[in-house]
């Protein structure tokens, strides 16, 4: 007689095997629908897909060309991932659960003050705006998240260089709680950056992402060698002048 867990898994897999096999009969049509899907979620922006690809020996769903952006200042797009990789957590089937791993390679958050405005204007919270549903086109939930050589760019008004971060590396594991032992933050975070082309940012912690409210998270952060001459868009409208030096900082950080 089967367990309660075997049969969840087998369950599971057949699900994966099911959603397999349709996108390996559908993948050259694949691209509309997941592109239809996805701006029926969003609210206030767009999404546009280049292509779409599946291994079915693998069961890895792969997403090329991925651009979001926001409706009322479509340019620069506020999102964009080359390429974005989800499969099967395969060590997560010996605990009896289905779920996934997703890698992002090189994306790319740009945002100009103009976009930042406009949501401060729209009742609705970022939050609400549809972006936890897009984990919904794919049928497993999402335990391991990993980003590689990321960068944020952000134009401030009037700045004569953008304030950038560059060659983010993050990961975060274990976020839909499949290894128990009742830790009150029970997913490990790692998040490396190089700050302003000089500095040096990092992040060793852990989170929970399952809260109700919201995530907590707790660890230790540290920015290094960060040249304070760049922060002048950051500071626009503070009666503070700044021509040199560099910033380090160590500290301790518990949210929520």
């Amino acid at each position: 007689r089967l367990s309660r867990w075997q049969i969840g898994l087998l369950a599971g897999l057949s699900l994966v095997l099911l959603f397999g096999v349709l996108l390996a009969a559908l993948a050259p049509q694949s691209r509309p629908w997941f592109v239809r899907e996805a701006n029926e979620r969003l609210r206030g922006y767009t999404m546009a897909l280049e292509g779409v690809g599946f291994q079915p020996w693998s069961l890895t769903l792969e997403f090329r060309g991925i651009v979001i952006r926001q409706q009322a200042h479509p340019e620069p797009a506020v999102l964009a991932v080359p390429r974005l990789i989800i499969d099967v957590e395969w060590p997560a089937l010996l605990r009896g659960r289905v779920v996934a791993r997703a890698l992002l390679e090189a994306p790319a958050v740009v945002l100009r003050i103009e976009q930042l405005r406009e949501e401060a204007r729209d009742p609705v919270p970022l939050a609400r705006r549809g972006w936890h549903r897009l984990p919904e086109l794919y049928p497993l939930e999402i335990n391991t998240l990993e980003v590689r050589d990321g960068t944020v760019v952000y134009l401030a008004s009037g700045a004569r260089e953008p304030i950038r971060l560059t060659g983010v590396q993050g990961w975060a594991g274990n976020i839909r709680h499949v290894e128990g032992g009742g830790a009150t933050h029970p997913s490990p975070v790692r998040l490396r950056a190089v700050v302003f082309g000089d500095g040096r940012a990092s992040f060793d912690g852990a989170a929970d992402f399952l809260r109700h409210a919201r995530p907590a998270l707790r660890g230790r952060g540290a920015i290094d060698s960060v040249p304070l001459a760049t922060l002048g868009p950051v500071l626009r409208g503070v009666p503070l002048r700044i021509e040199g030096g560099t910033l380090a900082a160590r500290g301790d950080v518990d949210y929520g």
